[in-house]
Parts: C-alpha cells; sequence; structure tokens
C-alpha cells in the first residue's frame, strides 16, 4: 500500500517512511475478512471507525495561518502537501512545499484532492533531515521534555526527525543488524555509488497484516490531554483514575475554592496520564493533576525553590556500613508526597479539567497544600519530612542535610532521603517498627521491608555480602538503541581512540547521541564506575558529535552487553575507607588533562569520579596534585560520616 501511495502522488523516494506510516493508519481502519468484516482499530478500542477523515496522500492542502503568526497583509493560508496523520491530537500531517525538512500538525486546513502537491525536488536531495526509521521501542525519560499538549493540538512545525510515529522500517529490521536499518524488499536498485544491503524479513512477520498491527500496538497510546482521555478507547480508564486522584485531592484538603482576588492570577493546571505495566499483572492506568508552574512569578508565587536529596555515594557508603557492622536495611515509599508541603504563599488555581463544581464555576483553588508541578513543592516536602523527623527524636547530618540518625543505648538507626524514598540501616527492628507507625499515622506510606531496589538500582544479600547491580536498566538501554543482539566487546573504547572536534560533519540525528550519552552518564553514575572516564569523554562532544563519535559510543553499548551481570560487591573486611587518585597529562585537543579517584570501604566502591581539570596544567607533577586536591575533598566529606 505504501508504494501504492508513492507511485499515486509521485513523490520523492526520501519521503517512504510518511508513507508507510499513512499506510499503517488506513490498513487499521480497513475491514478485513479475519476480524469478521471488522476493522483492527474497532476490535482494539472496541467503537465504530470513522474514515470521514481519509484524504488523497500526496495532495495540496491549504493550512490555515493563526494571526499571531503573520503579519497585517500576509496570506491567511499556506500551500503544504498532504503525508498523513496524528493519532493523538487528530491532526493532519503536512509539510511545506518549499520546505520539506519540517512536518506542521495543523487542524484548520482545506484539501483539493484532485490536485497532485509538488515537493521541491532542490530541496529534497539536499535536505539530510528526512525522518528515518526510530530505534524501535524507544523511550521518553522522565526527565525528558515533552511538549504540552495545547502545544501539540496547536498548529506546531517539528524537525522529521522527531516524528511522533515509528515507521514499519523498525519493526521489520534484522534483529542482528545494529548498524543498518533496512527495509526488507525482492529487489533494489542501487544508486550509483551506493551499496545496499538486502534482508529476509523475520518468520514471525511474514503475515502481512501482522505487520501493520505490530506497529500499531507498540504506540505509546496515554493522551496527550484531557479531551483526548475522554474520546479515546480506555476513557473509561481513565475516567476511572481521573475520579480516584481527585478524590485523593479532596480527601487530603488539597484546596479550598474561593473567589480570585481582584489583582491575582490564577495559575492553570493539567492532566498527566501514565500506564504502568507489570508482567505479573494488569495495566495500571494512573492520571494526576499537576499545576502549570512556569506561569508562577518569582517573588509572588514562590521564593526559595532549592531542595537537597542524598548523594549516591553517601546511599553507597551506608550499604558498605551495612555490611560492615551487621546491620539491616529497610525501605519506605511516601505516597504523592509532594502533597503533603504546607504552603507559605498565597497561590490560585483554576479548577481542574473535568471536575469542575457545578454552581461555582467561577470560583478558583486556593492551595492549601504543595502540588506537583510547582516550583516550590520539593523544597516544602523536605521541609515537612525534616520537621517530622525532628519531632521524632532524629537528628540533621552536619554533611549530609538528608540523612537523618538516632542512637539510644545500644540501639542505632540512620535515614537517608531522596524525595520521597526512604533506607532504613538499623541494628533495631522494633525502632523500625516505631519509626513506621508514627509516619504512617502523618502520611501514606508503603512499607517495602528489606530493600531490594533503590533508586534504580537492584540490591542483594547473599552470604553476608550485598550485590549491587543495574542489569535491568540496561537491557532497556540495548533494546532502546536496537543493540540488543549486538557483538560483544571486552573494552568500553576501541584501543586508541582520539576523538576531535570536527563541526564540518555533524551527525543528523545528534539527539540520539546525546540520549544515549544520558544514558551512559547515569549508569556510570549509580553503579558502573568502570564507564565513568568514557561517559565524561563523550559527553564532551554532544554539540558536535559525528559517525566517529556515534560509533564510539555503540561500543561502549557492545561492552555493557557483555558485562551487564556486574555487579558492585561489598563485603566484611574490618578495614577502613581506602582511596585512590591519578591523573594524565594533557592528553585533550585544549590541553586539559583528566582526574580520577576512586574510595572503597567494605572492600567495594563507595565513590569514584572521572573529571576533566578545570586548568591547564604546565606539568604532570601539577597534574597529580590538583587530582590529589579533589580526592582529599571527598576522602574528608566520607570520613566525617564516620563520626
Amino acid at each position: 500500500m505504501a508504494r501504492c501511495l508513492m507511485s499515486e502522488a509521485k513523490c520523492n523516494k526520501r519521503m517512504w517512511a510518511e508513507a508507510i506510516n499513512t499506510a499503517t493508519y488506513i490498513k487499521n481502519r480497513v475491514p478485513h475478512k479475519a476480524l469478521i468484516n471488522k476493522t483492527p482499530q474497532e476490535c482494539w478500542s472496541g467503537e465504530k471507525t470513522d474514515v470521514s477523515h481519509f484524504k488523497v496522500f500526496g495532495c495540496v492542502a491549504y493550512m490555515h495561518v493563526p494571526k499571531e503568526n503573520r503579519l497585517k497583509w500576509d496570506s491567511k493560508s499556506k500551500g503544504m502537501c498532504f503525508v498523513g496523520y496524528c493519532e493523538k491530537s487528530g491532526n493532519y500531517r503536512l509539510i511545506d512545499l518549499s520546505n520539506p525538512k519540517s512536518v506542521t500538525f495543523a487542524r484548520d486546513v482545506i484539501f483539493l484532492e484532485n490536485v497532485r502537491a509538488s515537493v521541491d525536488e532542490e530541496n529534497v536531495n539536499a535536505s539530510t533531515d528526512f525522518i528515518k526509521p526510530s530505534y524501535f521501542g524507544s523511550e521518553i525519560s522522565d526527565s525528558g521534555d515533552q511538549p504540552d499538549a495545547e502545544k501539540v493540538l496547536d498548529d506546531s512545525t517539528v524537525n522529521l526527525n522527531e516524528s511522533d510515529h515509528t515507521p514499519v522500517a523498525s519493526v521489520l529490521s534484522d534483529a542482528e543488524t545494529d548498524d543498518v536499518l533496512a527495509v526488507p524488499v525482492q529487489q533494489v536498485e542501487n544508486e550509483p555509488g551506493t551499496m545496499m544491503r538486502v534482508r529476509r524479513p523475520p518468520l514471525w512477520l511474514q503475515d502481512y497484516e501482522t505487520n501493520f498491527m505490530t506497529v500499531e500496538s507498540f504506540v505509546d497510546n496515554c493522551p496527550d490531554s484531557y479531551s483526548s482521555a475522554v474520546r479515546g478507547p480506555d476513557k473509561n480508564n481513565w475516567k476511572r483514575a481521573m475520579k480516584e486522584e481527585y478524590d485523593a485531592l479532596i480527601q487530603n484538603n488539597t484546596w479550598n475554592l474561593v473567589e480570585l482576588p481582584k489583582g491575582k492570577k490564577a495559575i492553570s493546571c493539567k492532566w498527566v496520564y501514565v500506564v504502568k505495566k507489570d508482567l505479573q499483572s494488569d495495566p495500571k492506568y494512573k492520571a494526576r493533576l499537576v499545576a502549570r508552574g512556569f506561569s508562577q512569578i518569582d517573588g509572588i508565587d514562590y521564593n526559595e525553590t532549592y531542595s537537597p536529596v542524598v548523594g549516591r555515594s553517601v546511599i553507597r557508603f551506608l550499604l558498605a556500613l551495612t555490611v560492615e557492622l551487621n546491620l539491616k536495611m529497610y525501605s519506605l515509599d511516601i505516597c504523592t508526597a509532594f502533597l503533603n508541603g504546607e504552603l507559605e504563599e498565597e497561590i490560585y488555581m483554576t479548577q481542574p479539567e473535568g471536575f469542575t463544581v457545578e454552581g461555582l464555576e467561577n470560583k478558583v483553588c486556593l492551595l492549601n497544600k504543595a502540588l506537583y508541578g510547582l516550583k516550590q513543592a520539593s523544597r516544602t516536602w523536605n521541609t515537612t519530612i525534616t520537621k517530622e523527623l525532628v519531632t521524632l527524636g532524629y537528628e540533621v547530618s552536619v554533611n549530609e542535610p538528608c540523612m537523618f540518625y538516632r542512637k539510644m543505648d545500644d540501639s542505632f538507626t540512620v535515614l537517608a532521603l531522596y524525595v520521597d524514598d526512604f533506607l532504613i540501616v538499623t541494628n533495631d527492628i522494633s525502632e523500625k517498627e516505631r519509626l513506621v507507625k508514627k509516619l504512617g499515622s502523618k502520611f501514606r506510606l508503603k512499607d517495602l521491608g528489606e530493600t531490594k531496589y533503590l533508586l534504580g538500582m537492584r540490591i542483594r544479600k547473599r552470604n553476608g555480602s550485598i550485590y549491587v547491580d543495574q542489569e535491568e536498566y540496561i537491557c532497556k538501554i540495548l533494546e532502546k538503541f536496537a543493540m540488543i543482539n549486538c557483538k560483544n566487546v571486552s573494552t568500553p573504547l576501541p584501543a586508541g581512540c582520539k576523538l576531535d572536534r570536527n563541526n564540518s560533519d555533524k551527525l543528523s540525528e545528534i539527539f540520539s547521541y546525546q540520549s544515549l550519552v544520558g544514558c551512559l552518564n547515569y549508569l556510570a553514575l549509580i553503579a558502573r564506575p568502570d564507564i565513568a572516564f568514557t561517559a565524561s569523554f563523550l559527553g564532551q562532544y554532544n554539540s558536535c558529535a559525528t559517525a566517529e563519535h556515534w560509533k564510539c559510543a555503540k561500543h561502549v553499548l557492545r561492552y555493557l552487553r557483555k558485562t551487564k551481570d556486574l555487579c558492585l560487591v561489598y563485603s566484611k573486611t574490618g578495614k577502613s575507607i581506602v582511596g585512590y587518585s591519578d591523573s594524565d597529562y594533557a592528553n585533550g585537543e585544549d590541553r586539559k588533562s583528566y582526574s580520577g579517584n576512586i574510595f572503597e570501604l567494605a572492600n567495594g566502591p563507595i565513590s569514584w569520579e572521572a573529571k576533566k581539570q578545570k586548568s591547564v596544567a604546565l606539568s604532570t607533577t601539577e597534574s597529580e596534585y590538583i587530582a590529589l586536591s579533589e580526592v582529599c575533598k571527598e576522602g574528608v566529606f566520607l570520613r566525617k560520616m564516620l563520626m
């Protein structure tokens, strides 16, 4: 079908991904005999399929240009080429006839379906930024940048590399190919000077219909807005999730409905949706109401926003201490922690969409408690929990503001707080039970028992030793970047690796490189000191990465695949903290040296760092002294933790 669409539209071959996306969209809305003349979409959603919005692929489309995006005498419409549909927002996908490097989403469009659009061939051939097969199964990070639902619904232009559809080629690619994602074809006429690898499709995808359904089944179905949630196939689940969240907020006395005072401005709010999937249970539909904190005004709606969290080296220090002193470890999780923070500022918010109180439509919410999305939400929670722990007899560590301890006779208990996650290290189980009971009377919490998972780390206790790894996260990275079946290597970087800043040959998909380096940095910070230097080294080229840098970054993935089961191991030794320091000399282009250090306790690493020095050393001796200065500062900090 995709080939027919392209042939009929007479569009450039580089538009194959858009054609496949559109073919997939159409195929899932066409009746099929195997489904008793139902459409795949109808079987999936349970609702009749509407095809009234179907348009001719490649036809001329005139998009309305909003008033704010044009000058007084500019045309109110713009000629575009129709290339598909936006699954979530219901908008049409259009490309500019004069600039086919970008795609535009628009709702107000007039179509000339009998007129074929003519894309500027020179611009098409010159462009290297056309949509390419994205890595199958790629995810957006909790801290990733996603546009607001309103921005998606408005006319907006994005780079084709950031398409919200996954081309079917990424599904049909050979499982063992990590460098080339090839579309399965029978015969391919190679362009002059190019070579193309022809691959057979996997046997499990030989069914033509399965190909289309496979693409749809991996699309993220979480709605972007309230209107999408209440109109979609899972509307009943989302309505139930929103009702549960709303009831919990009311029960928590999060706000009071009042008249908006004169001169005050109410910030808006929105619903955020996520499906939590677990192999052992059914998917859980979660809805969370968040305030649009970006509209808050500094000095009026908030003052201080900083909120500390316990350092990762402190967490590993406590793991090692558990082994050395034969202590017990437990975990607690405070549910909806931010909603427990008492606000000091006077903040007004609009009523949640879909839950406006009848007869009080003109009222606004005067917030009593912090809400997710507010700039000071994290700080208010930290202040609240600190006061509560001090009331329970715990003292705040002088060296670490998120570490608390309580010592009475032979009883010794240490708490580490990372936002709403508690790590409890103690030799007195009764003190732990007292703490849980007291906190449970103030906050809604989950007692997770002995610590097994913490901050992305899997923690196992065996024969008096503690093993820490991130095998699950490594597997996710390998899957995200289509390297799950790549070849293994024995070193993080190739031997003699030399990289430079070549700004003339940047990657067209530099975001993928930056995303991968971010994943490697996270691994290096948590439980993989063996790639700390590699992650820091590759991070220098985030703004100017080339194919050579990308190759080195994928080399790290091959190394991680081979060593994914490596663990940090802590076992009792009776020794104190031991530290090591080293540096190179002027190996970089800018002649700056690299420092490295690592500290051990209980025969396992608890703190490490690989970092480029800030100044240019004049000799190897100076470079070593700079590195020694850094390691001494960390050593003093860790030594104080023992006191």
